[in-house]
């Protein structure tokens, strides 16, 4: 299945709030979520804009996801296939013994919004250096390009902080901004 979002940073997240509630988005969910990025360790997955992911949703269970990027200009467009897995520990170790390595594991709490199946999430993760405690973003997915830049445009948020990254890219900007090393 398709999945077409972006990503928004360093805006002003309380106005946004505020804003999609102010035009009838509703509060979907609050939930804790731990994701373990998996790559071979030639990092081919990396570097070829693939994710495969383990992540443990509070309340939801644990989910086995793999990405492959189609499209990644200003709105990114992935083929998306997710499985819900019984057991997070056992599935990591199949993982693993296929031959995949824990590239990041990502902590956060995800707030989500919808309407008209437009889904604003508010993601804070936690962790990602010792010099910054947490790091909140913005993911907006949506049936089709057009949707996602109305709403955009309705919000008022700026060019500049939308971007067609994935994870892994939110969490090297972060890193970047204070000068930490990046993932190898």
């Amino acid at each position: 299945m398709d999945e077409i979002e972006v990503k928004v940073i360093d805006e002003d997240f309380k106005k946004i709030r505020r804003n999609l509630a102010a035009i009838g988005f509703k509060k979907k969910f609050r939930a804790k979520m731990t994701t373990y990025y998996l790559d071979y360790i030639d990092l081919r997955f990396a570097k070829t804009k693939k994710t495969l992911r383990l992540r443990w949703v509070e309340n939801k269970g644990t989910f086995l996801c793999f990405k492959d990027t189609k499209e990644d200009s200003e709105i990114s467009i992935y083929d998306e296939t997710e499985v819900k897995v019984e057991d997070l520990e056992k599935t990591l170790k199949i993982l693993k013994s296929a031959g995949f390595v824990v590239t990041d594991i990502l902590n956060k709490t995800r707030e989500a919004h919808e309407k008209d199946a437009i889904e604003v999430v508010f993601d804070n993760i936690t962790g990602i250096t010792p010099k910054v405690s947490h790091y909140e973003y913005i993911e907006i997915e949506g049936p089709n390009k057009k949707s996602i830049n109305n709403l955009i445009r309705i919000l008022g948020i700026k060019k500049s902080n939308i971007k067609a990254w994935n994870s892994h890219q939110i969490i090297e900007y972060v890193r970047k901004k204070v000068d930490w090393p990046p993932i190898k």
